[in-house]
Formats: structure tokens, sequence, C-alpha cells
């Protein structure tokens, strides 16, 4: 690298520095142009060259102060090829989005965003998505508001995802959005959002709220043709069934026109183009609501469910399908043998019969109980309602809330009773009305 281009580097480095701050429009106005005289210069120097002299100037720049200024090198950089420079690409990105200036990186969230991207990509094509998913969830938490979408959230639920880290995007994806930060913010973007929090919600098991992204997803004024709302509809067919399977119904006559408003709900309009890629996924579902022996239709499909990674979905729906049947037979028989319940609710063996029974009553679906020696299974009526954890949580927390409010109570009449003034009145008004709080007899 001759001395010209270096001191053009030099200069431009120094300008950047300055512009970095991102308060002011003007400030970014410059740093933009910083940037791509940045790129211009540094494009005629060979790639092992450039990352060398990048990273000697980053050094002399503090993420923190100037994170700006650093996300434009980065940019610039692009990702090295060798290992020990993209290892030292990763964690200078890294450090950036935990520690550099929330409110700079806020302004200009339209450099910072091509740097999160290749910073996602970059993490997924080396098979790495661990190392990002706290680093972007600081970004999240420091420079968007509660309730706020910002295309960050779409790099960090596909971290999680890769990562199999759904627990910890928890608190992030289940806040509701009641406002878009629309710098660097697409509407394709928002929509894979919303796929990617249906997939983490349903990977912890929370189907309804899954189901609620999706009908966001489905009803999201974008292209409705869409390959995201054609992946979207199909897991929200899906799921549907699961959650609500006894209670589907078919119109036969809006099936057959496939331009109709959704046959399951209602609740948004599917166009013919969607309707006819997730054909194999309605008919699934319509035959399992409607009892119908779905087999050769299963081995039909198979690779299409595998190639969609929705083969689970699909495997859940059968269980669904079969603790169905078994639900109907408690509307005829009182008692019946495991033989009789596997033969009826058509199932593999007695021992499959006896698993999901077993698994219906733990999960409070199904008051049964089992005598294994006589092979007797005896349906009761579900007098007793069954309280989630989450709810007993809750009636805990009111319990404790009235005692202390009684006990308040309770303290205030006992200063009452001693309080020379109100004895006073008593006597001269000659009222003895009960001062006492507590009026359980003892």
């Amino acid at each position: 690298m001759d001395d010209e281009v270096e001191q053009s580097i030099h200069v431009l480095l120094s300008e950047l520095r300055v512009s970095s701050r991102g308060d002011e429009a003007e400030s970014l106005l410059q740093l933009e142009q910083h940037s791509a005289k940045l790129q211009q210069t540094l494009s005629s120097i060979p790639d092992e060259t450039r990352t060398h002299t990048i990273d000697n100037y980053l050094t002399q720049i503090d993420a923190v102060t100037h994170p700006l200024a650093v996300a434009v090198m980065l940019n610039v950089m692009d990702v090295p090829t060798t290992s020990k420079d993209r290892q030292e690409w990763i964690s200078n990105a890294t450090m950036l989005f935990h520690n550099g200036n929330a409110m700079h990186i806020r302004n200009a969230i339209g450099i910072i965003a091509p740097l999160v991207q290749s910073y996602t990509r970059t993490l997924l094509t080396d098979k790495q998505p661990i190392r990002g998913v706290a680093a972007l969830k600081s970004l999240i938490s420091r420079v968007t508001d509660d309730n706020e979408y910002s295309c960050f959230h779409t790099e960090f639920s596909k971290l999680c995802i890769a990562a199999r880290m759904y627990e910890f995007g928890d608190d992030i994806i289940s806040k509701p959005i009641f406002k878009i930060l629309a710098k660097a913010s697409t509407a394709e973007g928002l929509m894979a959002y919303l796929l990617y929090k249906a997939i983490i919600l349903i990977a912890l098991n929370r189907l309804d709220d899954a189901i609620h992204a999706l009908v966001l997803l489905l009803n999201y004024p974008a292209d409705v043709n869409s390959a995201i709302t054609i992946e979207g509809y199909k897991k929200y067919l899906l799921l549907k069934f699961i959650v609500d399977g006894k209670r589907l119904q078919f119109n036969k006559t809006m099936i057959s026109k496939s331009n109709s408003i959704d046959e399951i709900s209602g609740d948004f309009r599917i166009s013919a183009t969607v309707s006819r890629s997730c054909n194999a996924y309605f008919t699934f579902v319509s035959n399992l609501a409607r009892d119908t022996d779905v087999d050769d239709l299963l081995s039909k499909s198979a690779d299409t469910f595998i190639a969609d990674t929705n083969m689970g979905l699909v495997k859940r729906c059968l269980v669904t399908a079969k603790c169905h049947r078994i639900h109907r037979l408690t509307k005829t028989f009182i008692t019946i043998s495991l033989q009789d319940i596997m033969q009826r609710a058509r199932l593999d063996s007695e021992q499959e019969a006896q698993n999901l029974i077993s698994k219906m009553i733990i999960e409070g679906t199904l008051s049964a109980q089992i005598d294994l020696a006589k092979g007797i299974v005896s349906f009761q009526e579900q007098s007793n309602q069954c309280f989630s954890e989450h709810v007993l949580e809750e009636l805990e927390g009111h319990v404790n809330a009235t005692a202390k409010l009684y006990d308040a109570a309770k303290s205030i009449n006992s200063k009452f009773e001693e309080d020379q003034s109100v004895i006073k009145h008593k006597i001269k008004s000659n009222v003895n009305p009960s001062m006492d709080f507590d009026m359980s007899v003892e």
C-alpha cells in the first residue's frame, strides 16, 4: 500500500471518528459520506492488506464512545475468510453490540443493521449461533423501547432458533408489539419475526400464543403470496387442529373454493395461491377432523412435511387425533378394556392405549382409572377442576394480598380502640358500636 493511499485512509478515519457521534442528522450524513469514500479507497487494496489495515485502526477506536465508526469499519472490512481474522471480526462486532453507545446506535440504525445481518449470517454459516444470542439480546434491551419492534428482533429470534435457546429468547419475544422502529425495518423482516416467534413459542409448548402470532402474520397487509405467509399458514393449520381439533368445522362448499375465507376460523383471508401451496396440509387436517384414515395421505406427503420441517407437528396431530377418539369413547362407555380401546380408537397396541390414557390423565384432559391387572379402564366425570401451576401461583398471590390487607385493617382498628379521643366521643354519645374488625366467633 503506497503512502498516498495510507494518508487518505488516515484522514478519512479521523473524519469518521469526529462524525461518529450520531446525535444530529448532519453528522450521520457526513458519516455515510466518509463511509462511501473509505469503501472506494479500500477497494483498490488486496483483501488481506485491507483486513490488516482496518484491524490496526480498529485498535485505535473506542467502540463505547464511537460505535458507529467501528460499525462502518467492520462493514467496509467485510467478513474475513481466514479463521483468525474471522474470529477477530466476530469479537469486535460482539463487543460493539454489548457496549456501544445506545443513543448513537439508535440514531443510526441504518448503519448498524447491515452489520447485524452480516454478523448473524456469519454465525449461522460457521454453525456458532450460540455466540451471538446474548450480544443481540443486549443490543435489543439497550437500544429499543419495551413493546417496540426493530430489525434486530428478527436476527435475534433467528439465532435463538438455530441455537435452540428458546427460553433465553422468551422474555424478548413475549412482549407484545405496539410500535415499530421504522429505521431499517421492512415488512418482510417483521413477517419473518412473527414466524420465528411462533416457532419459538411452539418449542416452549405455548401453542395458543403461537397461533396468535401466526394470525398476526397472516393478517399482515403485505404480499399475501410470500413464502413467509405460506410457511405460516402451514403451521397454523397443524396448530389449529392440535389445539381445537374436536371443535373444527369444515364447510365442503367453501373447501372447494380455493380463494375462500379461511375454512377453520375465519380469522383471515387466504389467496388461491397460498391455498394451493398448502393443499397437502389442509387435506391432512380436514381428514383428521373428520376422523378419516390418513395413512395413505401421510405416506404421499411425508417428504413435503419433512422438507418443511413440520413433521414434528404432524406427529402431534396424529397423537391428538388418537386422543380425540379415546375421548369419544367416554360418551358411550363407563368401563372398557384396553383391547377394546385399542380397536375402537385404531391404536397400534394395548400398551399405546395405556400410555395415551396415562398421558391424558396427567394432563388433566381425562378423568379415569386404569386397572392393569384386569386390563380395564373406568371413565369418570371430571368434577374436579384442574388448575395449572400459573393459576395456583396467581391464586396464592391473591390470598397473600388479602391476608396483608386484613392485618393492616386490624392494626388500624386497634389504634382506633386505643385512641382517647375516640373513647371520649363514644362515652359522650352513649354509642357503643363494635369496633372489632375481626367479626369471627372464636
